[in-house]
């Protein structure tokens, strides 16, 4: 079982870094959560909602983010090395500079770096 941070459910402005390689967190309420520079490799996220998540250099590479909610997501510098983002809603969230290489992204995506 993975370790939550306090991090993670209080709004703070410094970068988290936690380390949940595998966790299971479908359908987790992560409304804000901080999650800057977190390992989240292989984590299953699915339903979960991120909606304003600072996500800033994240590791999400395989991690299973489908029918999750990443409006206005902070994804920048992120890692999403052959992630899975099947019809997770991603309106006004911040790719810039994320690799995508690999992921399974929505219908209709598209990325501009």
């Amino acid at each position: 079982d993975a370790e939550i941070p306090h991090c993670i459910s209080s709004p703070v402005s410094s970068p988290c870094g936690a380390t949940l390689n595998g966790a299971d967190l479908a359908h987790a309420d992560l409304f804000s959560a901080i999650l800057h520079e977190a390992t989240l490799t292989h984590a299953t996220l699915q339903n979960a909602d991120l909606r304003w998540a600072g996500l800033r250099g994240a590791a999400l590479n395989e991690a299973d983010l489908s029918d999750t909610t990443l409006r206005h997501a902070d994804l920048r510098e992120a890692t999403l090395t052959h992630a899975t983002l099947r019809e997770a809603t991603l309106p006004k969230a911040t790719l810039t500079n994320a690799t995508l290489t690999g992921a399974a992204l929505p219908d209709g995506f598209e990325h501009d770096e």
